[in-house]
């Protein structure tokens, strides 16, 4: 039994009211369901139309998965969907400041989108609804840290199916629902309000992502916030939670129509695993969130779970990184620490870049010589502003980081300061524009840097540098001088030419 229901039947007993300590706003809605014209239009967009699919079939269908679910208490408020793909979790856990977004920013720089289903609430404020963080709780390989690591306090369930499936394709898809669902209901002893189940239900059968165009292939992650006991009145909760499933839908030659007179139909596989957390007060989502300080700290001599994908496993060995960009003086060696002062880059593959800037310059962008003029001079000229070359540069749009440097060189100093965004993916040309009065001449500069990706492999526990991304970097920042930025030597030669 869960603390919450037993705090229910302890107040039923004592005929007390029930503690509501979760603060959260919401507005009633009517639960969509799902409709059969729905469940049809899914089938028909992923390519089956036929006898299966019959609006009375799968209104049996639909009848057959629903019937064998209890009754819950627990209600919907917030339904999403998305696999965070490393790239993004890493970007959002290195170089956002997470304290600074809304929840709804936090979970679509995860690639958590909000699906059109409504459950028996929506959420009120983007900020509320405790998403970031029951999100951050529930990402599995946190929710396992907490299960194995906190026995007895962390107030996690999880459960796992896996089902071998040899029936007509409308059959699998029903019996897919059926597993899925019923791993929901193992997870949540307390149960989810029919109605609710329902919208749930209809947001799992999605795009086809096999790449053999036979099959059907679905792998996904869904997303369900739940509330028990709110009351709209005090806009407060017994207890707020999140379920997150992820699972897979696999159906071999799916529009198979031939007889099947033996009864022998290709094999459907359908994996279900359901991780489920709520929580009656705030402060347990606190206590949880600073036990997770710890699963960083022992990662990279953590031997990886045997139920986690090799994805996670990768991910969880990548170093976090600090929220401002370090500038070196010339390029650092290949390691973590260096690594840890570079820009996260959005990037693809079981791998994880990091920009690294160094060797701050000057570059002459324009010379006027008005020495010999009794006039002012005006001077303009186009710059690139940002990486010389563009390509395979991805900075998340989530990313903001702070880079501070000094361009110091011949005795000339010249302090920088700007954001790294992902604006910077694409250079920018802008207009620069300098006067010269009468019997003077100047110079003008534009600060620089070398830029190069390094790039972490879990797999190797190895960093190396991308030679071949070997950049320039023009910042916004400009200087005017009198005399060249050149070395001593030079500066003589061209300080005699001048009088002569």
């Amino acid at each position: 039994m869960d603390e919450e229901t037993r705090m229910e039947e302890v107040a039923a007993i004592k005929g007390m009211p029930v503690r509501r300590n979760m603060h959260i706003k919401l507005k009633q809605a009517v639960p969509s369901g799902y409709p059969t014209e729905k469940m049809k239009s899914q089938l028909a967009a992923v390519g089956l139309n036929c006898e299966e699919t019959s609006e009375e079939r799968l209104k049996q269908y639909k009848e057959e998965v629903l019937r064998d679910f209890p009754e819950g208490n627990r209600q919907t408020f917030y339904i999403a969907k998305g696999t965070p793909k490393r790239s993004q979790v890493y970007s959002c856990m290195a170089g956002t400041d997470g304290k600074k977004m809304n929840d709804v920013s936090y979970l679509k720089a995860l690639g958590i989108e909000e699906v059109e289903v409504n459950g028996s609430w929506v959420i009120d404020d983007d900020a509320g609804g405790y998403r970031r963080d029951l999100c951050y709780i529930s990402y599995a390989p946190h929710f396992d840290y907490l299960r194995d690591n906190f026995p007895g306090i962390f107030p996690g369930s999880y459960a796992g199916e896996k089902k071998v499936i040899n029936e007509p394709t409308g059959a699998a898809i029903r019996d897919s629902f059926k597993t899925i669902a019923m791993t929901v209901c193992t997870t949540i002893k307390s149960g989810i309000q029919k109605a609710d189940l329902e919208s749930v239900v209809s947001t799992i059968l999605g795009d086809n992502t096999s790449e053999n165009p036979k099959d059907y292939v679905q792998d996904d992650v869904l997303y369900t916030y739940l509330v028990n006991g709110y009351d709209p009145e005090t806009e407060t909760a017994v207890s707020v939670g999140v379920l997150a499933v992820k699972y897979s839908i696999q159906i071999k030659d799916y529009k198979d129509k031939s007889d099947h007179k033996d009864g022998r139909y290709n094999d459907a596989v359908i994996q279900a695993e359901a991780r489920f957390v709520s929580y009656s007060k705030e402060e347990d989502i606190k206590r949880d969130i600073e036990n997770l300080a710890g699963f960083q700290n022992r990662i990279m001599d953590m031997e990886a779970p045997q139920d986690m994908d090799a994805e996670e496993e990768m991910l969880e060995a990548i170093p976090i990184v600090k929220k401002k960009v370090t500038v070196h003086t010339n390029q650092p060696p290949a390691n973590e620490e260096t690594f840890k002062t570079g820009m996260p880059l959005a990037g693809v593959g079981d791998y994880a870049d990091t920009m690294i800037f160094f060797c701050p310059d000057f570059e002459n962008v324009g010379y006027i010589d008005n020495l010999e003029s009794s006039v002012k001079t005006t001077y303009s000229r186009s710059v690139t502003v940002g990486f010389e070359n563009t390509a395979g540069i991805s900075i998340s749009a989530e990313i903001s980081m702070e880079m501070d440097f000094v361009v110091a060189k011949y005795g000339v100093k010249m302090g920088v300061s700007m954001s790294l965004t992902s604006a910077w993916n694409q250079s920018q040309t802008e207009t620069l524009t300098f006067e010269v009065g009468p019997g003077e001449e100047a110079y003008l500069y534009q600060g620089k840097l070398r830029s190069i990706i390094l790039r972490y492999n879990p797999a190797n526990n190895m960093f190396e540098y991308i030679n071949s991304s070997l950049n320039s970097f023009h910042s916004d920042a400009v200087k005017t001088t009198r005399e060249p930025i050149v070395d001593p030597k030079t500066k003589a030669i061209w300080q005699e030419m001048k009088k002569e």
